[in-house]
């Protein structure tokens, strides 16, 4: 059954309604927010008083009518309290802290070691938060609320992740236990490429888009989808896991593995593998751009032409599926490859679809994941932020 509307929760109702108008339209008269949300002048002023009494919103400057006396403006209190984005890499952690407009204060970031960072993540994590609070000036009392993006799937029975392949040591780790005991306020955790595509939409290249596949190619292959303005995660949170993505009928797996078929194939890990086991003696893609020897020539076309058929074919069943009208690119791989081999699978975009979406690679230098955690805690604030004593 709905909330029985009484005279104290409809005055909630309109208090969180003021907020809201001016976090989103910014600051405006008591007469703009009357016109806006249709409430009486009086009840306005009331709602307006008491929030101003408690600093939920501040008075800063007269308005621009010309005619009569000057009205105050009313704005939005952005400094009331502060929200955390973490992006809990494979072998970065990301840590921003910012005020309820989603402007930053601080970013800062710390590597940890891929094969062993689940053991020494908690400890990491610890060191970072407490740099940022003193690089900051402000109390933890100050935080309501933290956005946590990791590198797999919360499993809500057990606390813990899983899927998470090219780590160790996740899996015994009780993330949500763990945040737990550092803050004391709302903790929301979602899949770290899923908050990439938030990311993206609020601060990047998908701000346009209401359709689209968003898809971080590094370490390992993931995405994410944007379908009428709302992140679709599917039945079990998974949706988007197109590292299980089969390219060709030679690649279906005998049996199942947390590495999916794509990962097996052109993943960086996987990529990475190749190379370190070649007569090159390098250990990573990155080191064999920087070669000039004709081996290297040699293996850097080959590698090229693997992704660029495998992904290619992946890019052409998304975009048949789900008619998007973007797919971002982001990650090592999928920036800096991408970058050499957008033309070619636009061209078997165009070949092999009646609407071929724009590809796009990201420009938001990694940082899209932990935006799209500040973005996640700022939209889970608001029974916490309106708590009216």
């Amino acid at each position: 059954m709905g909330k029985t509307l009484t005279p104290q929760n409809l005055g909630e109702k309109n208090k969180k309604a003021i907020i809201e108008l001016l976090r989103s339209r910014g600051s405006l008269s008591r007469a703009d927010i009357s016109r806006a949300l249709n409430l009486s002048f009086p009840t306005v002023s009331s709602h307006v008083n008491y929030l101003l009494e408690n600093d939920y919103v501040n008075e800063i400057g007269e308005g621009t009518n010309t005619l009569g006396r000057k009205s105050t403006l009313i704005g939005f209190n952005a400094r009331k309290g502060l929200v955390v984005g973490l992006d809990l890499g494979r072998s970065l952690i990301r840590l921003k802290i910012s005020d309820l407009l989603g402007n930053s204060l601080i970013t800062l970031s710390n590597k940890v070691d891929r094969q062993n960072n689940g053991n020494s993540l908690v400890n990491r994590l610890n060191a970072l938060i407490a740099e940022a609070v003193q690089q900051c000036g402000i109390s933890m009392e100050d935080i309501m609320c933290v956005g946590v993006g990791i590198p797999g799937v919360l499993d809500k029975e057990s606390g813990k992740m899983i899927l998470v392949p090219y780590a160790t040591g996740w899996d015994h780790i009780n993330i949500q236990d763990e945040l737990t005991q550092i803050f004391d306020c709302p903790i929301v955790i979602e899949n770290s490429v899923n908050l990439g595509a938030v990311g993206e939409v609020w601060k990047g290249c998908g701000r346009k888009f209401r359709n689209l596949v968003y898809i971080n190619y590094g370490v390992g292959i993931g995405s994410a989808l944007i379908i009428n303005g709302s992140l679709c995660t599917g039945k079990n949170g998974i949706a988007g896991e197109i590292g299980y993505a089969v390219a060709s009928p030679e690649c279906i797996l005998k049996e199942y593995n947390v590495e999916g078929s794509l990962e097996q194939l052109i993943s960086g890990n996987s990529i990475d593998m190749e190379l370190r086991q070649s007569q090159l003696g390098i250990s990573s893609l990155s080191e064999l751009f920087e070669m000039d020897s004709a081996e290297a020539a040699e293996k850097r076309n080959v590698i090229l032409h693997k992704i660029e058929m495998y992904f290619g074919v992946v890019l052409i069943n998304l975009a048949s599926i789900l008619n998007p009208e973007a797919i971002i690119l982001s990650g090592g791989i999928g920036t800096n490859v991408g970058k050499l081999l957008i033309p070619r699978w636009e061209k078997m975009l165009e070949t092999n679809l009646p609407v071929p979406p724009k590809l796009i690679c990201s420009k938001m230098k990694s940082e899209e994941n932990v935006y799209g955690a500040i973005r996640y805690a700022l939209e889970n604030i608001d029974d916490a932020y309106c708590s009216w004593g």
